[in-house]
C-alpha cells in the first residue's frame, strides 16, 4: 500500500513510551526497564494479530522490594486470548498463593504452583476455548536481592554479567524443546511422536534411530517437532505450555523449571524475550546490543529491529517478537558500568 517496510514495522510496535525505574527496597539496586512487542508478519494473513503479551508489575504484591515481569507467547486459534488470560491473572494468582499459610515462607513453591493453577483455570475458562490454544511463559520475580526465573516453553531469559572488560550473557532458563533429550523422551513416554514436518507429512521416511544417536540435534537438519500419535498436529517446537488441553495428553504440561540467584554488583541487566528474538539471535548477540546503549527503550527497539530483519532475510514471514529489558543500577553507578581495576586484573 505504498508504506515502507520500516514504517509498517514501527506501526505495529507497541510498548513503553518512556524509561521506568523501580528501586528494589533498601537493597541499593534500581531497575531501569522497558518492554516492547512487535507484531509478526504473515504474507497469507497480513492482518493477523499479535499473540504475544507481557506484564511489568513493580511493587508486586504490595512489597516495595518486589517486581514481577513476564512474557507469554500464545499459539493456536485463540492464542492471543490464552496469553492475555495469563497476563491478566498471574499477578493475582501468585499474590493469593503467597498469602496462604502453605506457601507463606516458601516462595519457590508458590511461584511454581501459580502456573499449575493458571493452567487448570484455563481449561475451564469461559472467555476462550483452550482445547488447541495456549501459551508459553518466561517470568522473573525480583525479591530484594533475590532473582527467581520460571520457564515454561521456548521463550528465554538471560543475564548480562561483567567479567573483566567484557559482559557475558548467562542463561537464566533452558529452552524446553524436542532438541533436549530429556524433554523429547518425556513427551514420547506420554505418547507423542517427535518428527520433522517432512516426516509427519510422509514426504520423508521416518528413521526410527534418528533421535537416539545425538544428545543435541542443533544443526542436524529440520527442526524436531511434537506430534500426536497418528496425526500431523500439533507440530509444536516446544514441549511445555499453559492451556492447550488437547496437547496435555502428549506431555505438554505447565510444570515450570526454576532458576534462583542473588544479585551481585557484576550484574548489568536482565533480558526476557519470546522465541521470536532467539530464533536468529544468540544470547551474546543480544548482550552486545544491550551494552551499546545506556537506556532500555532504545536498546529494546534495536534488538527487535535486528530480530525482525533476520526473519525477513531468512524466511518469508516473521514471528511475533516481544522483549523486556531491565538495566540493574547499583551503588556503583548506572548500568552498564565499567569494571574496576581489580576486576580487570582478576579476569
Amino acid at each position: 500500500s505504498g508504506v515502507s517496510v520500516e514504517a509498517a514495522r514501527l506501526r505495529h510496535l507497541v510498548g513503553s513510551t518512556k524509561v521506568e525505574t523501580f528501586p528494589l527496597g533498601k537493597t541499593g539496586y534500581v531497575l531501569r526497564y522497558a518492554g516492547f512487542s512487535q507484531r509478526g508478519y504473515e504474507p497469507g494473513d497480513p492482518y493477523q494479530g499479535n499473540q504475544d503479551r507481557y506484564a511489568l508489575l513493580p511493587a508486586f504484591a504490595g512489597k516495595p522490594d518486589q517486581m514481577f515481569m513476564g512474557i507469554f507467547d500464545g499459539h493456536g486459534v485463540e492464542g492471543d486470548a490464552a496469553a492475555n488470560f495469563v497476563k491478566d491473572h498471574i499477578g493475582g494468582e501468585l499474590s493469593k498463593l503467597m498469602s496462604r499459610d502453605k506457601y507463606k515462607f516458601d516462595f519457590r513453591r508458590a511461584f511454581l504452583q501459580t502456573f499449575i493453577s493458571l493452567d487448570e483455570q484455563m481449561h475451564h475458562a469461559s472467555q476462550f476455548d483452550d482445547s488447541r490454544s495456549g501459551c508459553t511463559a518466561i517470568a522473573a520475580c525480583f525479591r530484594g536481592n533475590d532473582l527467581l526465573v520460571a520457564n515454561i516453553g521456548n521463550s528465554r531469559a538471560i543475564l548480562g554479567e561483567r567479567r573483566g572488560n567484557r559482559v557475558i550473557a548467562y542463561s537464566l532458563s533452558v529452552d524446553q524443546t524436542p532438541y533436549r533429550r530429556d524433554e523429547r523422551e518425556r513427551v514420547k513416554a506420554c505418547g507423542a511422536r517427535v518428527l520433522t514436518m517432512a516426516m509427519a507429512k510422509g514426504e520423508e521416511a521416518i528413521n526410527p534411530d534418528w533421535l537416539t544417536d545425538a544428545d543435541d540435534l542443533e544443526g542436524a537438519g529440520d527442526t524436531p517437532l511434537v506430534f500426536g500419535r497418528s496425526s500431523q498436529s500439533p507440530g509444536y517446537a516446544f514441549t511445555r505450555c499453559l492451556g492447550d488441553s488437547m496437547s496435555a495428553n502428549l506431555g505438554l504440561n505447565a510444570e515450570a523449571e526454576l532458576v534462583q540467584k542473588q544479585l551481585r554488583e557484576q550484574d548489568q541487566f536482565i533480558v526476557l524475550a519470546s522465541d521470536g528474538v532467539w530464533e536468529f539471535l544468540t544470547n551474546q548477540n543480544v548482550c552486545q546490543t544491550v551494552m551499546e546503549y545506556t537506556e532500555p527503550v532504545a536498546a529494546c527497539q534495536a534488538i527487535i529491529g535486528q530480530a525482525y530483519a533476520h526473519w525477513l532475510q531468512l524466511e518469508v514471514r516473521t514471528d511475533d517478537i516481544t522483549l523486556i529489558l531491565a538495566y540493574i543500577d547499583s551503588s556503583e553507578g548506572q548500568a552498564p558500568r565499567p569494571p574496576s581495576e581489580d576486576e580487570v586484573a582478576e579476569y
